[in-house]
């Protein structure tokens, strides 16, 4: 995974969560507390706390 995408296991992992997430928000009602939920996050915060640091690396 590494080599090919240039992230770590947990890296890859976490993008792919971050991606799920932002479908469910654009194509649902779901809350930001469920979305999290569906996507393997304990809470939101920790959502949000991963998609901002996201938004700042690209």
């Amino acid at each position: 995974v590494r080599a090919a995408l240039n992230l770590t296991p947990l890296g890859f992992v976490q993008r792919l969560r971050i991606e799920r997430a932002r479908h469910l928000s654009a194509t649902t009602d779901l809350t930001s507390a469920e979305i999290a939920l569906r996507v393997g996050y304990a809470n939101a915060e920790t959502l949000r706390s991963l998609l901002r640091r996201e938004r700042r690396r690209s």
